[in-house]
């Protein structure tokens, strides 16, 4: 099977694509996890490797690349390994550049999330239902001076009363997967933004709107950097959906009015007229 994926050439005789087997064997996988591991196939390394630049060229499946990320993730949460998961979904977050590709990991990423939150609070609930229902039960047996006395001295076995060191645990777990899946959907903006400028570096108009989402979150320092970044990786030459100029003119604008810092406005503007740090 992995001489046909690894083969270029190979045409199928029952007119399965190189996509299809692809998927065949990452849904094979993804299903059966501890078999996989079981007989000694590195699935995480397949996925990976066929991922990678030159080998993802190679294979033509550049556009399978969302589907790939998201059944590496889902391999690993049916593996029960959530953190891994959480990493495959950052990094390939962090690595498509494709909308598309992007849209498919998202909400594969916040529907894991909200999986997580939903069991979480599932549990909570059946924990305090227990509580509950020990509460009634010792409520209804009878009890006496001299029982409770040797209640006390030996500790009664049969009697479960509720942890409230659990239940607080199971509280802070439940708001710690809220705060993931509401901290994860903040994200989402610039995580897109992100994605736009790997497809063109050169995109001066989601530069600014990138300096804007951080100032509408209150972080001037990152804004700052975002435009030091945009200066950077903008030629002119190749620039569309807005004039580099504005890119100086926008971060003079943040130290000016953000950081009420003239001197700084000043120096930003000197650099661009001044010292030829911009190409006209």
């Amino acid at each position: 099977y992995f001489d046909m994926l690894n083969d270029a050439s190979f045409v199928s005789p029952h007119g399965s694509t190189r996509h299809d087997l692809w998927l065949t064997l990452a849904d094979i996988c993804t299903q059966h996890p501890l078999q996989v591991k079981r007989a000694g196939l590195d699935f995480d390394a397949i996925v990976r490797a066929a991922l990678s630049p030159r080998k993802a060229e190679e294979q033509q499946l550049g556009e399978m690349e969302g589907t790939l990320w998201t059944k590496l993730a889902g391999y690993h949460i049916r593996s029960g390994s959530f953190e891994v998961a959480r990493s495959v979904y950052e990094e390939a977050l962090e690595s498509v550049s494709r909308v598309r590709d992007f849209t498919l990991i998202f909400d594969a990423y916040v529907k894991f999330e909200e999986g997580v939150v939903e069991a979480l609070m599932e549990l909570l609930q059946d924990d305090d239902d227990d509580d509950d229902s020990n509460e009634a039960q010792i409520k209804q047996e009878p009890t006496s001076d001299s029982t409770s006395d040797l209640d006390i001295l030996l500790g009664d076995k049969n009697i479960q009363t509720a942890d409230p060191q659990q239940s607080q645990n199971s509280s802070a777990d439940v708001e710690l997967a809220l705060a993931r899946a509401e901290y994860l959907m903040s994200r989402r903006p610039l995580l897109l933004n992100r994605v736009l400028l790997r497809q063109n570096p050169h995109n001066v108009g989601e530069w600014l709107k990138r300096s804007q989402l951080y100032q509408t979150q209150a972080k001037t320092r990152m804004a700052i950097t975002a435009m030091e970044e945009a200066i950077k990786a903008v030629d002119a030459k190749k620039s569309l959906n807005g004039s580099p100029c504005t890119l100086y003119i926008t971060l003079a604008s943040i130290y000016e009015t953000s950081k009420k810092d003239a001197e700084g406005a000043r120096q930003i503007y000197k650099r661009a007229c001044t010292d030829s740090e911009y190409d006209f």
